[in-house]
């Protein structure tokens, strides 16, 4: 049972905070599970879209709040400036890990 929810901008998404210590975000048209955050250790009691509907702000009961970018092509920029590998790519490991994603696309 979520402990708190939030819509994004938009009224497209919908974000709710959970006991489980996770947040998962919704489509709030056909209640598809989109995303699950996991980074708290306690149970996670808010959440809110920033204004442009770009990051999600968590808050917990273990003393930590956390901002996650949701915007993807955001990810992936940061992600580029942070590969060292030449030509940069990822495994497929690290793209069901970083970017929840079952395939990978090259990096250009």
């Amino acid at each position: 049972m979520p402990s708190s929810y939030a819509h994004g901008h938009d009224g497209k998404r919908l974000a709710t905070a959970s006991v489980d210590k996770t947040v998962k975000v919704w489509d709030a048209v056909n209640g598809q599970e989109l995303l699950t955050l996991r980074g708290h250790t306690d149970q996670v009691y808010g959440v809110a879209y920033s204004p442009d509907g770009k990051r999600l702000a968590t808050a917990s009961a273990d003393e930590t709040l956390q901002i996650y970018a949701l915007d993807v092509r955001e990810l992936v920029d940061l992600a580029r400036s942070r590969v060292t590998r030449t030509p940069p790519s990822f495994t497929l490991d690290e793209c069901k890990r970083y970017f929840q994603s079952e395939s990978c696309q090259p990096l250009r």
